[in-house]
């Protein structure tokens, strides 16, 4: 339904309800006497009359009507129309059938148009579809009841009074009916006026003399549509109720002027009930020209009424209005002023004269009227139904304004732009007042270290501070509007915050509260202050401070704690004047005062030995007075001294003292703090350790020259064994050699084993000359850079004919680049010689030697492994030391004087590197030599040092 069509609308009781029972009777009159009427002129031998407009009353009076009433109703119908078909000579059950019929026909009307459910109006095209569909039906319902009647009693064709009476039936409902609803429906008239007066008399006269024109004579000429134009003008241009009227008076004219043979449909031929059926076509064809004009006009007629009282309503606002209104017309790019209000004009600082029919521009920028037309075009183009934005107008003074538009219709100027101005300069001054002093005041609170709470009269949390919110752990969101006992204070302070919040209501204040708070994450100890505010409105309110102490305590309380554990030091507290203020428990126990004996009543210089005092006075240049202490304190790096302390029982201890100042946030001294350790034992330990460390430096003077002894006997005897074994080494030879006669073959084995024992003894003798000598330092060594390659390969050479006379693969990898080394080429060879002797004489036949030299880092590696008999593991700490034979090594009687490895080392070690050995039981044995480079390898070129082999002629010593 269009917005025109639901303002024509009217509610049921716009005539005030239902028709009364006056009405209803005169309706019921009307209906009986039509369809006598209806009946008695029919035409002849037809068996249903030319036109019912019973069938309209009736429909109109149940329509009408409230639904209680419809039975009531429909036995009145029905006994009308029984009567008024008796009285028209039809048989009584022929009369009571069509009795039925236009009863049925009624209600199915009132169904179809909806009258079951509220009052049905005709005031738009959906109500006029309704109509239009209700005639149908309702002449349905009729022409197939009339049909089956006059079938049932064989007075006619069923199909020839179907189309009859449904043609007749039709054109009476949709006649008379809309006529009857918006006479019901239709709104008070004002005066037409003259000229629409004039009109109106002019087109009801030419309506009627075009009707009298057409079917008053008899003519065979087809004008019957020529009246058409003129019912148009009444639709088009009068109220519906008038063009409905004319169409009900041509009906009845068309209708009795054609029966009485005059018009058109008057001398026709054909069957009466096809004539019929034509003639009321002809009035359907009216009504379906006619009505949706009327319906149409009086739509749009409602629409402007409403329109042009909406602007006159919206105009006068608009100039009513205690608000700026400025009523606007976007034309060519511009907004120009249409009208506007005395308070706009205010705003704008211009009388209305000055802006009215112009372009708004007073008090706007530039970018102002680009926003401005930005937003009447989106508005326009109805992307947005309003828009809003502050703006500050550059008046004098200058002033700053909500401004809010949107696009209204006008019925002269098409669409206009509605713009309200609302002042807001007040607002936004004090509200930036406001804010400047909220956001003062909130940096003085959140700067404040302590704890502020704002609370109302009941204890509610009103606002907190920064420091509020960090030492609780809370937001503010969470904390503000909960009371302060359920969101800071902690049930054990509960009653005593209550009463403080009493007494400071009734005016007591400055007192200091110690409460417990809720903490982070534990309860914190809050020096308490209230004090009582009266707000603006009366109401009173009350500033809670804290001071949060339970850092501070908590360290106070471990500091007590710490210096009460400290039982063992002696810890000493004055004031500036030497007055003791503090006694932990190791100065308690002693010096066998209590901390109340002495704190606060004795000071400092009572515990200590008065000639002591005097003596540190003197060589301090200060009185013997406490100026002693705080003048050492003052030393750059106070001197840990010794004092004698005096106990209680007056005996003394001896103690190490160190004396530190205290200071107060200025820098101004406050008092000290000496902290003392008895030291008498220690310093008795200390004198005894002195004497003992005096005869431990005899013994090692004693034992390091009976090493030296040792040492020269050694290599004295060893030196005098050596001349006669070689002399008898001499004469064996030349006795074996049979120089001095002929030997027997048991003489020359006495021989063999005295040559070998002798031999073996002269290596004795050899090692430990050489080992007696490494370690006096009497053998001077070569200090030159070699290549560690050319020794082993050395070794291996000296060592050839050793591995020979076993069954030993001696296998090498020296395909490595140079190691250079500093030391003595005959040493180190006689390092390597020995450990290659010793992994043959450990290794049974058909095992295998290894020699490899490597690189690690900054140290080259010479390493021997074997796969022997193996040393075990409880051996291992004892194979470097001179002499010793491992168990394996003595199970197996293999020859050795226990002096190679011993040899070894002392020969690596003066060269400044270190021996490893890894061994197990029947696994082998390991040996590392590990030397100092001479320098990084990456230092040498590809180029072969001279003397060593190169990787393609070195020899491959493999012998078994």
């Amino acid at each position: 339904m269009t917005a025109s069509a639901a303002l024509g609308r009217r509610g049921p009781s716009a005539r005030g309800g239902s028709p009364g029972t006056l009405l209803t009777l005169l309706a019921l009159a009307a209906t009986f006497a039509l369809s006598v009427a209806s009946v008695t002129l029919r035409p002849e031998g037809a068996p249903v009359a030319a036109w019912w407009p019973a069938a309209g009353v009736s429909a109109l009076v149940v329509t009408l009507s409230p639904v209680r009433r419809w039975p009531l109703l429909a036995a009145a119908l029905v006994g009308l129309s029984f009567a008024a078909n008796l009285v028209g000579d039809r048989p009584p059950g022929l009369a009571l059938m069509f009795g039925v019929t236009n009863t049925a026909e009624s209600l199915a009307v009132a169904i179809l148009l909806g009258a079951h459910r509220r009052r049905p109006v005709l005031a738009g095209f959906e109500d006029l579809g309704r109509l239009f569909l209700s005639a149908a039906g309702g002449a349905a319902v009729a022409g197939v009841l009339a049909g089956l009647a006059v079938e049932l009693f064989d007075t006619g064709s069923f199909l020839v009074v179907a189309r009859a009476v449904m043609a007749t039936h039709g054109a009476s409902v949709l006649i008379v009916v809309p006529l009857g609803l918006l006479l019901a429906t239709r709104p008070a008239e004002r005066g037409a006026g003259l000229a629409r007066t004039v009109e109106r008399l002019v087109q009801g006269s030419a309506a009627t003399v075009v009707f009298a024109a057409v079917f008053a004579p008899a003519h065979p000429y087809p004008l019957a549509y020529l009246p058409l134009p003129l019912l148009a003008w009444a639709a088009a241009r009068f109220p519906a109720h008038i063009a409905c009227g004319q169409m009900l008076a041509a009906g009845v004219a068309v209708t009795v002027l054609s029966d009485l043979g005059r018009g058109p449909f008057g001398d026709l031929d054909g069957p009466a009930t096809s004539l019929a059926a034509l003639q009321q076509s002809y009035l359907v064809i009216l009504v379906l020209v006619t009505l949706p004009l009327a319906i149409a006009s009086s739509q749009r007629a409602a629409a402007l009424r409403v329109v042009v009282g909406e602007r006159e309503r919206y105009r006068r606002g608009i100039r009513e209005s205690l608000i700026g209104m400025v009523l606007l017309r976007h034309t060519g790019g511009e907004l120009v002023v249409v009208e506007l209000n005395g308070a706009a004009a205010d705003l704008l600082g211009a009388p209305e004269a000055e802006l009215v029919e112009r372009p708004w521009t007073r008090g706007l920028a530039a970018s102002h009227r680009t926003l401005l037309r930005s937003a009447v075009g989106s508005l326009e183009a109805g992307r947005s139904p309003t828009w809003e934005s502050e703006l500050w107008l550059e008046t004098s003074p200058p002033r700053c304004v909500r401004v809010g538009l949107s696009v209204v219709p006008d019925a002269a100027e098409g669409r206009l732009v509605v713009a309200q101005l609302v002042d807001l300069t007040a607002a936004r001054s004090s509200q930036a007042e406001l804010t400047h002093e909220r956001d003062f005041s909130r940096a003085v609170l959140d700067s404040v270290g302590s704890l502020v709470v704002v609370l109302d009269a009941g204890g509610g949390v009103l606002k907190v501070n920064a420091a509020t919110e960090s030492s609780t752990g809370a937001r503010a969101t969470s904390l503000v509007g909960a009371p302060a006992t359920a969101s800071l204070v902690c049930p054990d302070s509960a009653a005593a915050f209550e009463a403080a919040l009493a007494a400071c209501l009734a005016g007591e204040t400055g007192a200091v509260h110690e409460l417990l708070w809720r903490g982070r994450s534990a309860r914190r100890e809050v020096l308490t202050t209230l004090a009582l505010l009266r707000h603006d409105t009366g109401a009173p309110l009350v500033v809670m401070t804290g001071l949060d102490v339970t850092d501070q305590r908590h360290t106070a309380h471990q500091l007590q704690t710490v210096l009460d554990a400290t039982s063992g030091a002696i810890i000493v507290g004055t004031d500036a004047a030497g007055l003791i203020t503090f006694f932990n428990r190791g100065a308690q126990e002693s010096l066998g005062w209590s901390a109340e004996e002495v704190v606060g009543r004795m000071t400092k210089l009572a515990l200590h030995d008065p000639e002591e005092v005097a003596g540190h006075a003197r060589r301090l240049g200060v009185a013997p007075t406490f100026e002693v202490f705080t003048a050492l304190a003052q030393q750059p790096d106070p001197p840990e001294l010794d004092w004698t302390l005096i106990r209680k029982d007056g005996g003394r201890l001896t103690v190490s003292l160190t004396v530190n100042l205290l200071r107060d946030a200025s820098g101004a001294v406050t008092g000290l703090v000496g902290v003392a350790q008895d030291v008498t034992e220690r310093r008795r330990s200390e004198q005894a350790l002195e004497i003992a460390l005096e005869h431990e430096r005899q013994a090692v003077s004693r034992l390091s020259e009976l090493d030296r002894i040792k040492t020269d006997f050694v290599a004295s005897i060893s030196h005098e064994l050596r001349t006669p074994m070689t002399s008898v080494l001499g004469f064996t030879q030349v006795l074996d050699s049979e120089a001095a006669g002929p030997l027997s073959e048991e003489q020359h084995a006495l021989l063999g084993r005295v040559d070998r024992n002798g031999r073996r003894l002269l290596r004795l003798i050899e090692n430990l000359l050489d080992l007696s000598r490494i370690e006096s330092g009497a053998i001077s060594m070569a200090r030159e850079r070699l290549d560690v390659h050319r020794v082993v390969l050395a070794a291996m050479e000296a060592c050839s004919e050793l591995v020979r006379a076993r069954s030993i693969e001696l296998v090498h990898d020296l395909d490595t680049p140079p190691a250079e080394v500093v030391g003595d080429f005959d040493q180190l060879e006689r390092a390597v010689m020995n450990l290659v002797g010793n992994a043959v004489k450990f290794t049974p036949d058909g095992g295998h030697v290894t020699l490899t030299v490597t690189t690690v880092g900054s140290e080259a590696v010479i390493e021997v492994s074997d796969d022997g008999i193996g040393i075990d593991q409880a051996d291992l700490p004892r194979v470097w030391d001179r002499f010793y034979r491992s168990a394996s090594a003595s199970d197996a009687a293999i020859e050795g004087t226990g002096l190679g490895l011993s040899i070894v080392r002392s020969i690596v070690e003066a060269h400044g590197g270190r021996v490893d050995l890894d061994s197990a039981p029947r696994a082998g044995t390991t040996v590392r030599l590990v030397l100092p480079l001479a320098c990084s390898p990456s230092e040498h070129g590809a180029t072969p040092q001279a003397g060593r082999p190169s990787a393609t002629s070195r020899p491959t010593l493999s012998t078994k």
